[in-house]
């Protein structure tokens, strides 16, 4: 059937546009399925938002109990708790306003008179996980660098702290981290343990202890992706130049 110019005219149109959506979706596909997530490896090696758990340890403070001493300490022995920690091997001392803590009003000295280890067991599924807390040392006395040794199961790492600059008034708090991949879940010890070679009273001084689990962030639309992504290629050489189908 013959058509007039204007009815062809439209229904060219119609076939152009429909041609369009078939390779924008095509296109969009690909990109699905290839391209977006290796955008998404390189958002990821670039450092692009994680999600984080809440706080998992419990008492990271050491709040409780409340230390009422004159002497503005007291001292914990092995198989004593501080809230959810349990004093494991030596004995360390609660610390109230002896000195300034790093967050709440108190702390813990991990060598009341023996080195000392504290622990606490968490339940923690596979995944990655950072650890935060603040350090300091004893400025009274002992080794200029305190040293102190965490595990997380059966991962370990060591941290110091070179004393001199702080004193009671200000103990100059450090803020340390450490992430870590967990292979296998269950209940985990977490560990700080005293490591300088010999029994002092004047030993590493601990406060505000997090430890977080991370999840990736949501994964954004992919075009959204792509779109942000272009605002990446400059920085990427080793990526492939995206081509569009001919639309003929």
């Amino acid at each position: 059937m013959n058509c007039g110019i204007v009815a062809c005219s439209i229904q060219s149109n119609k076939r152009t546009s429909a041609r369009k959506t078939f390779f924008a979706r095509a296109l969009q596909k690909r990109m699905q399925t290839k391209t977006w997530k290796y955008l998404l490896g390189i958002g990821t090696a670039l450092g692009l938002p994680l999600l984080a758990s809440a706080n998992l340890v419990l008492d990271g403070g050491f709040e409780t109990p409340v230390v009422d001493s004159p002497n503005g300490f007291v001292g914990v022995d092995s198989h004593g708790t501080i809230g959810a920690w349990t004093v494991t091997a030596g004995n360390v001392d609660l610390v109230g306003n002896y000195w300034t803590a790093a967050e709440g009003k108190q702390s813990v000295d991990l060598s009341g008179d023996l080195n000392g280890t504290i622990m606490q067991s968490i339940a923690v599924t596979p995944g990655t996980y950072l650890l935060t807390f603040n350090l300091s040392g004893n400025p009274d006395g002992g080794a200029d660098t305190k040293l102190l040794q965490v595990y997380f199961g059966d991962m370990t790492q060591m941290f110091s702290y070179g004393t001199g600059a702080n004193s009671r008034g200000s103990m100059n708090w450090a803020s340390e981290s450490w992430s870590f991949d967990v292979l296998t879940g269950g209940p985990t010890a977490l560990i700080f343990r005293e490591a300088n070679d010999s029994d002092t009273p004047y030993g590493a001084v601990l406060d505000n202890v997090s430890l977080t689990a991370f999840s990736p962030a949501a994964v954004p639309e992919p075009t959204t992706l792509v779109t942000g992504a272009m605002l990446l290629l400059p920085l990427c050489g080793g990526l492939r130049t995206l081509r569009r189908p001919r639309l003929d």
